[in-house]
């Protein structure tokens, strides 16, 4: 073979080379458009949440616990197009008093992901709802009383990723349980009657 003839082979070769790279060039620069457009689908939350207050047993009583406790309990339900694995993450922060004293006080109770089962949820075809699974903090008091509270859920399509592409979704729900003071009292008294021979009346 020839220097000459190695030459043009190479020269084919390589028009046949460019031209294979510019129609693939082409044919991605219609489809990837397209796949960045339809994106991971979208997802919204529902979370229902519940926080209690738990007075501890014996309160006020020498020996025994002198703090109490509050738990939550509750679920997130999810809507939309999205399909695949959902992680939930998310926190509570808690507004009560001592039902003794009146202080307040304010606790944070965090939800991570191993609060939250099944985790994680195989969206939508294993289920629409994952549970709280009871987690609680403790309070100050032995008595503690739930004024208002705030929580927050977020969802994600990676474990421990909470954050940019793979954040799904978050809703921030506000609890508002009691207002004005809770110290309140009946009082019931019994009057005798009275013969009023004046008026011929009985009060």
């Amino acid at each position: 073979m020839t220097a000459k003839r190695s030459i043009r082979l190479l020269a084919s070769y390589y028009r046949k080379c460019a031209r294979f790279a510019v129609f693939v060039i082409l044919l991605a620069s219609f489809a990837i458009p397209s796949v960045l457009a339809s994106g991971p689908g979208s997802l919204n939350l529902s979370p229902d949440i519940n926080v209690n207050a738990n007075s501890s047993f014996g309160c006020g009583f020498p020996l025994f616990p002198s703090s109490g406790s509050y738990q939550a309990s509750g679920g997130v339900s999810g809507s939309g197009t999205y399909s695949g694995n959902v992680y939930f993450e998310g926190s509570i922060t808690i507004y009560g008093h001592d039902q003794s004293t009146d202080k307040p006080e304010v606790q944070t109770l965090a939800l991570p992901q191993s609060d939250f089962g099944p985790s994680p949820i195989s969206f939508p075809g294993q289920s629409q709802a994952a549970v709280v699974n009871n987690p609680q903090v403790s309070s100050d008091f032995c008595k503690p009383f739930i004024d208002s509270y705030t929580y927050w859920v977020a969802a994600s399509s990676q474990s421990g990723c909470f954050t940019g592409a793979w954040l799904l979704a978050n809703s921030t729900v506000t609890v508002s349980v009691t207002s004005g003071s809770t110290q309140m009292f009946q009082l019931v008294t019994e009057m005798p009657l009275l013969n009023g021979t004046t008026l011929d009346t009985t009060a």
